[in-house]
């Protein structure tokens, strides 16, 4: 039997092993390549979420800033504007200003031209507060509270109610500053708070939802200066979908305690007046 030996060129073997060599590289390679894309992800979203972390802080920190803030004041002198906020694109979000966070609620004009947008003031009214004692002026309603009474009189009409005082009613626009330190319970709201940018201010805005659903609104934003966690702006939405927007314009601290007398009702104004006392 006549064999033939074939002699494979050395080149030809080295060509295969090469070949093989690298294969198996670029395979190691793809695995590695994916391996490392896949950290740098996981890294990335580690960094993103301690990043927004570090910048939102809790909702409940931010609450209990609010209400520790207001309750450290001897007395606190607030002026504050009421607006029926007409933007259909703002129906379901706080109109506030350019969001700095993922939020994508807010827009950049909303608050530095909101009496234009929303129209004019539709009531005002300056809140002077000093423990439970709390009293509302306004051309067309005056608000009188000692703690223990309560006087409301309508200007318009000349009628004064005089009732009991409910320490745990808190009515937005009847005592906004009772209203403020409550929302610490009552709520449901998002683990972290959001932030925006208006008017030169940076504000952290609380979202907020009753838990009680036979109130009359079904959400509430509230804007919280930084820093200073002073209350700056409210929205609420009501449960017709209708949505009003409180501008704080002034918030005071002070430091002179007024009389008890002066958050009663001056009896000397009694006269001409229809009294309704449901005490």
């Amino acid at each position: 039997m006549n064999i033939k030996r074939v002699v494979v060129p050395s080149r030809i073997v080295d060509y295969k092993l090469g070949f093989s060599h690298l294969n198996c590289v670029l395979k190691n390679s793809v695995s590695s390549r994916f391996t490392t894309v896949f950290v740098i992800l996981l890294l990335a979203l580690f960094l993103s979420s301690t990043k927004s972390s570090a910048q939102n802080p809790k909702t409940a920190d931010i609450l209990r800033q609010l209400t520790e803030t207001i309750k450290s004041m001897p007395a606190i002198d607030m002026s504050f504007e009421l607006i029926q906020n007409t933007s259909a694109s703002d129906q379901n979000g706080f109109s506030g200003g350019k969001a700095t966070s993922n939020s994508n609620r807010l827009t950049e004009d909303k608050v530095t031209s909101s009496s234009n947008k929303a129209g004019t003031p539709i009531y005002k009214g300056i809140v002077n507060a000093q423990e439970t004692s709390y009293k509302l002026s306004n051309p067309e309603l005056e608000l009188y509270c000692d703690g223990t009474t309560k006087w409301i009189l309508n200007v318009t009409a000349k009628e004064l109610i005089i009732v009991p005082n409910d320490p745990s009613a808190t009515d937005i626009v009847e005592n906004p500053l009772g209203f403020l330190t409550s929302l610490n319970k009552g709520y449901e709201y998002p683990s972290r708070v959001t932030s925006i940018s208006t008017n030169g201010k940076q504000l952290w805005i609380i979202d907020l939802t009753p838990v009680n659903k036979r109130l009359a609104y079904k959400s509430i934003s509230v804007g919280v200066e930084k820093n200073s966690y002073i209350p700056r702006m409210i929205k609420y939405i009501a449960k017709d979908g209708s949505s009003y927007i409180i501008n704080i314009t002034g918030f005071e601290r002070v430091n002179t305690l007024r009389p008890k007398d002066y958050f009663k009702f001056p009896s000397f104004r009694l006269t001409g007046l229809q009294v309704n006392d449901m005490r």
